[in-house]
């Protein structure tokens, strides 16, 4: 089979959804005599027209429609959102005792009128689409109604989570099932997955405390109770004080859990909860994949007794087509979207009815067609399949982000020249700019982006715009809108003084900032450039302070000639100067703090000495000598060379002499690219073209894949 391109992808599972689900509801199960929709369709596409209406079927119709319209606008998507809408007020909400009916006969009158939790929240989770896609005030008040509803009278406040099920007074009830082949215990893991669910939906368009109150208290249930911390398998039926009582894995809900929980803390948009759901839903969606075959599809469940449920639910392909693409989109799993596409390969051509419209039920195990459930019906709705097609529409849509250029923020200093303008080709009549700050997110000097649509954004605001797909997902969860590198290019007319930066542990515990660890790479050095870097004899720190007072601190400093090409590895506390001569670019960690040792006696604008922080450094110094300062890597002629690599940044040379093809799909992380000589052309993995001279700086999304470099030139890369 010939291998689909990202967007032949997304094409067709949007034309999936527009060509093919949704108009199967539109045109066959609109009941014109009494409200809403029809309650089933059998196997054979054969109309039921007297079948009882679900909640269930009715809430996600609900969502599937808004949804639709929300993304597309067409507006006989919200014509049936509004139908829906209007007959779960009508007929299935509850008017005396709040809540809604399990179901409804045909002509809308109350049949089943228990409280099935699972049902009440697919509800609230069609209400509140209605509400993100229209602000639909009526929907919103009936939503938080419901939430109450939930809140006042399923909520454990003892043990935590959520009863099953109640009588339709709220009083309890013999029977707590969703359906005959569940267990009969009254919690969940189903039920809490679809309430977190509808919750976590609600609090988009109402950021109740208590609605979020009690979605974090969700995920620590899921996080810490229903996942199985050894084989991260979701655990299914559990009593009231959350005894297990299963030993089934069912692989559908786990992938489906994988990336619904995932949601959920990125709506919650906490660093902390980001970086725990990355850590559990990555491991939940490898357990789920232990039943994903070889020819893309995934099996039902595993038995308590090992054996396997090997019918293939049209459901579950749809989870499992989202959960791999949260995979490759939010853990950079590079292999993840082919995966993907694998299983869209075997839902095309096994689950797809291309007759009738919609999707079959299921492949049973030797491969037929399931000819006995149902077409349309009870739990039979475009929910699983048209969220699909619309969640890996938008999740790649999303992912295409163009490299992104700044203004630089050009810094007059006591030492600066003339060379950076020349070097960016940029006019500048100043003749003392000693730094060009590239990207920046030191607070006052955040960089500004110079072109495109977020032309004028600061850097922070664009990363609050994209986050992790500009950033990268483990980078946001940890740093959130602060940058957690500052590039720069230096040029030094004359020498800079003698510095030190303290570690991220002093550097905190002084300043409550980060420390500064850095590195350079010389771009031009004149004749006699040296860079100071390193102590080139033992000393101690009483006897640094007595150099200093005495103005023979250099005499222990390591002194060495610079010359193009040349890098020099500066972790913090090791003490360091540009001599007079150097231009070149500084990867650092973002920090602004500098503990000045030595100046030459030089005097700032208004004749007065300049500060020295001789006492603060005095503990930040490293006084350890080593038999290395510059640091040593392979020349390359046409490729990349690794730079620096540490646990604060990585750095690559990238020289072009013809095309080099650069993977970054295994890195979780932005990508800064600057080029150093030359011109160069970088196209990206989604068909992006820049342009690069001597000077330009370029933030590269992490969502990007590959890229290729054209041209003759060299540029510098940097990633966390």
């Amino acid at each position: 089979m010939t291998k689909l391109s990202v967007n032949e992808f997304r094409n067709e599972i949007i034309s999936n959804m527009t060509d093919n689900i949704l108009p199967y509801w539109m045109n066959k199960m609109v009941d014109e005599e009494n409200g809403g929709f029809y309650g089933r369709r059998d196997a054979n596409d054969n109309l039921v027209a007297d079948a009882p209406k679900g909640a269930i079927l009715n809430g996600r119709l609900l969502w599937s429609f808004a949804a639709a319209y929300r993304m597309t606008k067409r507006p006989e998507y919200l014509e049936m959102a509004n139908r829906a809408k209007r007959y779960i007020i009508d007929h299935f909400y509850d008017k005396q005792y709040g809540g809604v009916y399990w179901s409804v006969n045909a002509d809308g009158s109350p049949l089943d009128t228990k409280k099935q939790i699972y049902a009440i929240g697919f509800v609230i989770y069609g209400l509140s689409e209605l509400v993100r896609a229209t602000g639909d005030a009526e929907a919103l008040v009936y939503a938080i109604r419901l939430f109450h509803d939930i809140e006042e009278h399923s909520r454990d406040r003892r043990n935590g989570g959520y009863l099953e099920a109640l009588t339709r007074e709220w009083g309890e009830i013999a029977d707590m099932r969703l359906s005959d082949k569940d267990a009969n215990e009254k919690k969940t893991m189903n039920t809490h997955l679809h309430v977190i669910e509808p919750y976590t939906n609600l609090y988009r368009v109402w950021k109740d405390v208590g609605l979020r109150d009690a979605i974090e208290e969700l995920m620590d249930i899921f996080f810490n109770t229903i996942e199985d911390s050894r084989s991260h398998h979701l655990g299914l039926f559990y009593d009231e004080e959350w005894n297990r009582h299963d030993g089934c894995e069912s692989f559908g809900h786990d992938i489906e859990a994988s990336w619904l929980l995932l949601e959920t803390a990125l709506v919650l948009d906490d660093q902390t909860a980001i970086a725990n759901a990355l850590k559990h839903t990555r491991d939940i969606a490898y357990a789920a994949l232990e039943g994903l075959c070889d020819d893309g599809s995934m099996v039902y469940e595993r038995h308590a007794d090992g054996s396997i449920c090997a019918e293939k639910h049209w459901w579950v392909q749809a989870e499992c087509v989202i959960g791999l693409v949260y995979l490759y989109r939010f853990h950079g799993v590079a292999e993840a979207l082919d995966m993907a596409i694998g299983t869209w390969n075997y839902i095309k051509d096994n689950i797809v009815d291309y007759t009738g419209g919609e999707w079959h039920w299921s492949r049973l195990a030797d491969g037929s067609l399931n000819s006995a459930d149902d077409k349309a019906g009870f739990w039979k709705c475009p929910y699983h399949n048209s969220r699909m097609c619309m969640e890996v529409y938008s999740c790649l849509a999303d992912m295409d982000i163009k490299p992104v250029r700044f203004e630089p923020y050009l810094k007059p200093v006591i030492w600066g020249g003339s060379k950076i303008s020349a070097f960016k080709h940029i006019d500048c009549d100043r003749n003392d700019i000693g730094e060009s700050w590239e990207i920046s997110g030191v607070t006052g000097h955040e960089s500004v982006v110079a072109s495109g649509p977020d032309k004028g954004m600061t850097l922070p605001q664009i990363i609050g715009k994209y986050k992790g797909d500009l950033v990268g997902w483990n980078v946001y969860s940890r740093f959130g809108t602060e940058f957690p590198l500052l590039i720069k290019i230096i040029d030094a007319k004359s020498n800079l003084s003698l510095q030190v930066h303290p570690d991220d542990a002093l550097a905190m515990k002084r300043h409550n900032s980060r420390g500064k660890s850095e590195m350079w790479y010389i771009i031009d050095a004149e004749a006699d450039a040296t860079i100071l870097a390193g102590l080139s004899q033992q000393i101690t720190p009483d006897e640094y302070a007595k150099r200093v007072a005495d103005n023979t601190i250099l005499d222990v400093v390591a002194c060495h000639d610079s010359h193009p090409g040349d890098l020099f590895v500066l972790p913090a506390g090791r003490i360091h100067a540009i001599g007079a001569g150097n231009m070149l670019a500084e990867i650092q960690e973002t920090s602004d703090i500098t503990y000045r040792v030595y100046d030459y006696d030089r005097r700032d604008a208004n004749g007065n000495p300049r500060e020295l922080h001789v006492e603060l450094a005095k503990d930040a110094i490293d006084y350890n000598v080593y038999s290395e300062y510059k640091g040593r890597y392979n020349s390359v002629d046409n490729g990349e060379a690794q730079l620096v690599k540490c646990r604060h940044f990585s750095t690559r040379l990238v020289a072009v002499d013809g095309v080099v093809d650069v993977d970054t799909s295994k890195c979780d992380s932005f990508r800064v690219v600057m080029c150093l000589e030359g011109a160069v052309r970088m196209t990206d993995s989604f068909g992006n073209e820049e342009t690069l001279a001597s000077g330009d700086t370029l933030l590269v999304p992490a969502s990007v894949s590959h890229l290729a470099f054209s041209g003759k030139g060299k540029c510098i890369t940097a990633t966390m």
